[in-house]
């Protein structure tokens, strides 16, 4: 069985890095890629299971990412935000174009894997559910 895609996109080296580990720990195969046209590139090439992306980014940010990627090409992917902005106008445009969740950095590792096993079917394990 093919393991389940995980893109993620951000602009910032360390994130891609720490979420990339966590995510591969956990048996998802990891794509990685640093602003929304990347992004939107990569999308359409591997066909992910589930988006995490940054909303601030150069060329393309997140949610014109998300948006095109709904409107444009018709995907229905699953993308969580993961962004330091928590701004509540941004969360409800992150939200309004498309997003299926919002999260604010700095964000626990457990707390992501958790989501990641959520949206793409993997069941929830106790660290997730019980984590303080």
């Amino acid at each position: 069985m093919a393991k389940k895609r995980v893109l993620i996109v951000d602009d910032e080296d360390d994130i891609l890095e720490i979420l990339g580990y966590n995510i591969e720990r956990r048996g998802y195969e990891v794509l990685k890629a640093k602003n929304g046209v990347e992004g939107i590139e990569k999308a359409r090439k591997y066909k992910p299971h589930l988006i995490i992306s940054d909303i601030r980014m150069p060329e393309m940010n997140g949610i014109q990412m998300c948006r095109e990627l709904r409107v444009g090409f018709g995907l229905d992917i699953p993308v969580v935000f993961l962004t330091a902005d928590p701004d509540e106008y941004v969360a409800i445009a992150a939200l309004s174009a498309g997003g299926s969740h919002y999260l604010t950095k700095p964000v626990k590792p457990s707390i992501i894997t958790g989501i990641v096993d959520f949206f793409i079917g993997k069941e929830m394990t106790n660290t997730f559910m019980f984590e303080h």
